[in-house]
Formats: C-alpha cells, structure tokens, sequence
C-alpha cells in the first residue's frame, strides 16, 4: 500500500517549469483545462471553478493551467484569486506570457500604471507580441495617453495584421482624437477581418454618429444588436443614434434598455439625462445625472450638466459650490466639457469664455478640418450671394427678432439662400422666414461633410451662422471652409473660440476695443445696434390685471427672462425692492414647476411674502406682449442679460433697467436701451441698479415720461428701424466681400452710417 502511494504521487509530479524540463502527463492536464473551459463557457461558472480548483491541487506547478486560473477569476470578478494565480505563474515561467497575465488583472483592478509597467514588461520578453500592444493601447486609453495608445494598437496591427480587436480598438481612439473618417476606416477594416464582431459594428455606429451620418449610424448599430442582443454599450449607442435624429421617445427606451442591461454603466445614465433634461424632465435628469457621478466621478460633463438644471430650477445651495468648480477648473485651463453656452450663465468673463469656446471648438469644430487647407473659389456672381445656417427658422426668439432682416435685403445686390438645420414646426413664424428667401433649403438629414459640399456646390460667398453653440447647431461646417467668408451672429452671444470663422457681427457696446482678444474672430461694428426687431409681430388686446394673475393695485416689476438666468445675488436684491416698496409684486416667466416652489421659498427665507412672486405661463407671442404691456418697470439680469426678451418687452412699451457686466451676453441690454434712446436706464453696478429700480418706482412721474419717451421714440430708434439695419448689415457684408476679392485676410471693420441714419 505504502508502495501504492508513492507511486501515485511519483505520477501525478510536475517538474518545475523554470527548469525547462516538459511536464509529465501533459494530455491530462489539456483534458481537465479544455473540460473546465467547457463548463464555464456554457455558463456552469461554479463547477468550472471547483474543477480548476481540484485540478491546481494536483498539478500545482502546471503554468497552462495558473494562466487559465487568472482568465477565469478575472472574468468573474475574483480579483484577489486571480491576482494570486498571476503571481503563481510568474513564479512558475517569468515569460511575457505571465506579464500579461498579470497585467490584465490590473486592468480589471483599474490599476492602469501597475498594468502599464507588466505589459510593458512583457513586451520587452516578447517585442512582437500583438495581443500585449492592443492591451498597452486599452491601458494607455485609460490614462488619457491618447497618442501613445494610438501607437500603441498600430504596433499590434503592425505584428498581427488580421488582428480585428486591434483595429477597431485603434478606431476607439482615433474617434477620441477626433479622427472620425480615420476611426471609420479602422472599424471597417475589422469587419472585414470577422465580419461577425458585434463590437466593430457598434463602434463605427458611434463614429458615423459624430460625422452627422445618423441614418447610417442606425443601420449599423442595429446590426450590432442583432448579432449580440445583450450588450448594453450597443443599446447605449442606439439610443444615442435616436437622440440625433429627434427622435426622443426611441431613445429614451433604448437608454433605459443599455441601463437595465449594465446598471453600472455611466455613460448610459448620462445620456439619459440628456434626453430627460431635453424633455424638461429635469428633477429625472438630475436623479440620472447624480448615478452617473456616483459611478464615474470624473465625468465632468455630467457635473456641468447637473450644475445647469440646478440653475434651471433656482436650486442655489448646491449650484454654488459646483458653479465655482467649473469656473475655477476652467480658469485652470481644464476641459471639463462643459457646454460654452450654459457657461454664459456662470461668469461673465469674457476670457473665461473664451477658454471654454476654445476648449468645445477643439472638441467638436477642430476634428472637421480638412487635412490641408481649402482655398474656397472666389466667385463672380452679379449679386453677393449670402446664405444664412440656422436651426431657428421656427418659432424661436431668433426668429422672432431677424425674419424682416431676411425679407428687406435688397434683391438687386443680393441673393439671399437659407439652410435650415433644426426643426420645421409648420409655425406662422416659420412659413414666413421660408416666404422671404430666394432658396430654402431643408439640410437637417446631411452629415457635415454633405452640408459643407452643398454649401460648396452652391457657391456662396458669405456664410452666416445664426446658431453657434446652441441646440441643432452645425458650426463644425465652418472648419470646412464651405465659403470664402464665414460669418457669426446673433444666435450665440460669444465667441466660437475657433480660427475657422472670419467674423462676429457686434457693436462698440457689446464688443468694446478692449475686449478684441477675447475673441477669434474678427469684430464688425453696427453703427447703432448689433440687433434689429420685427416691426411686423402684431400685439393682442390687452388683458386686464386680475385675468394676467395680478393684483388691481400696487407696482408691478417684472423680468420674463429664462430661470437659469436669475442667480441668488440678483435675486436678493429683487427682494429687497419687494420689501422696500410695500404692495409691489414680482412677475416672472415659469420655465418650470420646480423654479416656482424654490424662488417662493427663497422670498420666504428673504423674509418676503411668497406670495407676492407672480408667475407667467408661457403663451403665444402676440399675447405675451399684450400682457407685459401690464408691467411698470422691466428688471434684468446678471451676468447673463435679456436678449431677445428685453427686446420684446421695450416693443411693448415697457421701460427696462440693466446693469452692465463684462461679457457681450452681460451688455446686450446696455446695447438695446442705447438703441431706444433711453441710456439713463443703464448702470455698471448692482448698487447703482437698485438704487435706479427703486427711484422709478418711488417716483411716478419719472416713469411715466420714460414711457412717453419709449413710446415716441419707437417709430424712430435704431433698435425698432429695421430698414436702416439692414443697409448697415449688407454694407457690412460688402466691406466683408471686399477684402475677400483683394486676397486680404479678415480684419476689424466699422460699418459706416448711412445717409438719413
């Protein structure tokens, strides 16, 4: 029996694999590594794991099967037995095999430098080794090392050509360094290395979605799905693809889908929060928001996502803090993705937007240019053919201040062409812009290459963009150069911190000489105002007090500017105008339920009636303006003024007040009230401002010959003389065209006066 034993034991020995010596009864050892593997591909995890256990026991020093023991706890989550098997195969083979091995349980402990230096490792015992460079690239990717993941996966394509995860890996990072149609080649060229990689499919979906191709983006992503059903970053992608084509009810069952499938994925629960804060669903977005952060805490786009639905909603003792973390992170020179409109919001100054312009023209601008320069053809028309891009030619408050603009231009000169990005609501206001161009053109479906070969083939000389950085926009055309001249105006109050527009479209009161460096393009100055007014919108009949929802008596202040535009310094200083002024009421807009309950309830911790805030449904244009017409005194905001709104509220007959701050989207109301004559009603400071609002209130007289002056300067002002504007305007677009004819670089133009003006 002793003799029994000892031979049994004498069989299943296994020399040490250090020595180089093969190893006794290798058939068993493939038969119990191919059994387990069976079991746990099949989905018997826990017997495959019991096996493996069994079999190491036995074959203690057998390095196939400490190499599948790392594969098999990694995958399940048993980070500390995989660790332990890694180490064990080291100790076994110091071979670039166990560097790998060890290796990828870093990466699925998130030690990225610690998986860094084993690949590196194992690369140095093995240089040719494909699948170490694809994982170095996966690691590298990981620590924001863009470019050397990148060279990272080329070396392992280089070392194994029909390596299909590398490709499409290489792909991943080259759409991160916004390299779309190189991303796309790269995740083509997987597929046809395994035309059945569900992974390829659903990442060129992704990189199709950020060259605008959606509809193909679609096509592609679905097959994805088809081929692999289960996967959560595909559902994800989806509905990513549903978003871009408007089509939000699809996407939001796809985000809910990729969530119920991975609920640790963050992407997911960002992307879900875009299509719920879209959908004014902002207390959901928020709760979407706060999971995303919760398992991702560097997502800072989600941050500043979160920090701008807390300023929708007035929800000050949170926003604060964040809002100053994204100002200082900015003022640091971060990235932290956060949309240049929405910063508008947090500072006014203007060197702090452009950083953030510059940071999001990088990002989404930049990627478009083409690989050497275009010289866009100068072209010889009988008429300057002008083209204005635009996802506001609809019931937009754009849309309301320029559509007589459109229909005044002079048909002798000028060629006047629209192409619309944005969404067609089959408004009065929309079919009326569409009637006061020469062409309307329906663009929204082209990719941005397809809209910048249109543009093109139409041969337009100046190109003006009227969206910049809001919703719809394509202003990544611009980096195309689809025209000589390219144009920004009136859309989007700031710079687009990019070298590919010629122009912004300003005033000396919005854009002084001092604050020239603050923005990439060059500055035009108006003679008068940057901004006209639609004479044409017609005014309701009035509404008495009590059917508005105000008191019979007492002052009535007013400010219909959206919610995200009040902040908490503005907002104690309404207060104490309340309380100054007793039987005054505040009126404003109601963006949303949630503003309204958190704005009565800062009143009350101001010590004022909650009560005594009004707040205004959103209605019709034409009634609105019958209804501010109720107001005594318009108060604006700050650090982001009135734009449009100011501008229907002087239209009304409304006296406005505002103060003056440093950004162009922080001057705008100093720019309108010049433009109306009534420059007394302007300060640059809070104080200043207060003082003024409760003066005018004090004193009735005061204000009422401030209404008659408003009322008697309306047919004559250069903010409501349309027809003026617009010989300024084609002037402007003259001197433009000019230079471009001559070969001269833009520079900083005054647009001269003229006659009768």
């Amino acid at each position: 029996m002793p003799k029994k034993n000892k031979s049994r034991k004498k069989l299943l020995s296994i020399k040490n694999q250090k020595t180089g010596k093969s190893v006794k009864h290798k058939a068993l050892i493939d038969t119990a590594c191919q059994s387990i593997l069976g079991l746990f591909q099949r989905g018997h995890v826990a017997e495959a794991l019991k096996q493996l256990q069994q079999a190491a026991a036995l074959y203690p020093q057998a390095t196939q099967l400490w190499r599948l023991a790392v594969m098999l706890y990694a995958s399940t989550g048993h980070l500390a037995h995989a660790e332990a098997a890694a180490n064990k195969v080291l100790s076994l083979q110091v071979s670039a095999e166990a560097y790998y091995d060890l290796a990828l349980v870093k990466q699925h402990q998130n030690c990225w430098v610690e998986a860094e230096t084993a690949l590196r490792q194992a690369i140095h015992k093995n240089p040719q080794f494909a699948e170490a460079y694809n994982n170095l690239g996966l690691v590298l990717y990981e620590q924001h090392h863009l470019d050397e993941a990148i060279n990272a996966y080329r070396q392992s394509i280089h070392y194994k050509p029909t390596y299909a995860r590398a490709y499409t890996n290489l792909g991943c990072a080259l759409k991160k360094a916004r390299k779309f149609s190189e991303a796309c080649e790269m995740h083509r060229h997987a597929l046809k290395l395994q035309p059945g990689f569900a992974g390829a499919y659903n990442n060129l979906a992704g990189a199709l979605n950020s060259q605008g191709k959606h509809e193909e983006a679609l096509s592609t992503c679905q097959k994805a799905i088809q081929l692999k059903p289960d996967v959560a970053e595909a559902y994800n992608t989806l509905a990513n693809t549903f978003a871009h084509l408007e089509q939000d009810d699809k996407a939001l069952a796809a985000y809910q889908q990729a969530i119920a499938l991975k609920p640790d994925l963050a992407e997911a629960h960002n992307s879900l929060a875009v299509i719920l804060g879209k959908q004014e669903h902002l207390m959901e977005a928020n709760v979407a928001c706060r999971e995303a952060l919760c398992l991702q805490p560097d997502l800072f786009k989600t941050l500043a996502m979160l920090t701008h639905n807390l300023q929708k909603i007035c929800a000050w003792q949170e926003w604060q803090s964040l809002s100053q973390q994204l100002i200082q992170a900015t003022a640091a020179g971060k990235d932290y993705e956060i949309a240049p409109f929405a910063f508008m919001s947090l500072s006014d100054d203007p060197a702090l937007q452009q950083i953030c312009a510059r940071h999001h023209a990088a990002r989404e601008i930049e990627p478009f240019k083409p690989s050497s320069p275009v010289s866009p053809v100068i072209h010889q028309h009988g008429k300057l053919r002008i083209a204005y891009l635009s996802a506001d030619f609809r019931k937009h408050p754009i849309a309301y201040v320029i559509a007589e603009v459109f229909e005044l231009h002079d048909r002798n000169r000028f060629e006047v062409i629209a192409y619309s990005v944005g969404p067609d609501d089959d408004s009065d206001i929309g079919k009326r812009i569409k009637a006061g161009f020469d062409r309307f053109e329906e663009v929204k479906t082209l990719s941005i290459e397809q809209l910048a070969a249109r543009i093109r083939a139409d041969k337009i000389d100046i190109l003006v963009d009227l969206t910049g950085y809001t919703s719809h926009n394509r202003s990544a055309v611009l980096a195309l150069r689809p025209a000589p001249v390219q144009v920004q105006y009136l859309g989007y109050p700031g710079t687009l911190g990019t070298r590919h527009v010629d122009y912004v479209i300003a005033d000396k009161t919005i854009i002084p000489q001092k604050d020239f460096e603050f923005f990439n393009e060059k500055v035009v100055w108006m003679p008068d105002t940057y901004q006209s007014r639609d004479r044409q919108c017609p005014i309701a009949e009035r509404p008495t007090r009590s059917e508005a929802g105000l008191p019979e008596q007492g002052f009535v202040w007013c400010c219909f500017n959206n919610s995200y535009k009040i902040t908490p310094e503005v907002f104690s200083l309404w207060m104490r105008l309340l309380q100054a002024e007793p039987g005054s009421v505040l009126w404003l807009a109601e963006n949303n339920s949630w503003m309204a309950a958190n704005l009565r309830r800062e009143a009350q911790n101001r010590g004022v009636d909650p009560g005594r805030l009004i707040f205004a449904h959103q209605l019709p244009l034409e009634e609105h303006l019958a209804r501010v017409a109720l107001a005594d005194l318009f108060l604006d905001t700050l650090t982001y003024n009135a734009h449009a709104t100011m501008s229907d509220t002087l239209w009304a007959g409304v006296p406005a007040i505002s103060c003056m701050g440093q950004s162009l989207a922080s001057r705008v109301g100093t720019s309108l009230l010049q433009a109306v004559g009534l420059p007394e009603l302007i300060t640059d400071n809070l104080q200043d401002y207060e003082n003024l609002a409760l003066s005018l209130a004090r004193n009735p007289d005061k204000l009422a010959a401030i209404k008659h002056k408003l009322e008697s300067n309306r047919d004559s002002c250069a903010l409501f003389n349309t027809p003026m504007f617009v010989k300024h305007l084609e002037t402007a677009y003259e001197m433009m065209w000019a230079r471009a004819k001559q070969g001269l670089p833009p520079a900083h133009i005054q647009v001269p006066s003229a006659p009768g003006n």
